[in-house]
């Protein structure tokens, strides 16, 4: 069985109705709501991405973003001063499991704590 080659890259602020996509149901009542959700997903992500501590990273199959990981790092734990990159909400849409998505998102976070110079993934 052949697979996709999934892509990784940093998610941007155009990617907010995707990312909405892949974090749940969201049952949007009216075209306002549905609006507001997206551009507070779009605001979101642009903060993430100025903050050099953090990152939102998306796997993409076929130029569709079909999974997603927000990585932080912070220290190791609360009594430690060693830094992790703490990976949260890695989700794959049910479709698009079993198809190295998640993998490839882990990888990226091991990439990045060791361009940080961290050593630890929680």
């Amino acid at each position: 069985m052949s697979r996709i080659p999934v892509q990784v890259r940093d998610a941007t602020p155009e990617d907010a109705g995707a990312l909405l996509a892949v974090w749940g149901d969201f049952r949007r009542t009216s075209t306002e709501r549905a609006g507001s959700a997206e551009r507070e997903a779009s605001h979101a992500v642009a903060r993430i991405a100025a903050d050099p501590d953090q990152r939102l990273v998306v796997g993409v199959l076929e130029d569709v973003i079909v999974g997603a990981a927000p990585l932080l790092r912070a220290p190791l734990s609360p009594i430690h001063t060693d830094t992790a990159i703490h990976v949260t909400h890695l989700h794959v849409l049910g479709g698009h499991r079993r198809h190295g998505v998640g993998k490839a998102l882990i990888e990226a976070a091991v990439t990045w704590g060791e361009e940080k110079d961290t050593s630890h993934l929680l």
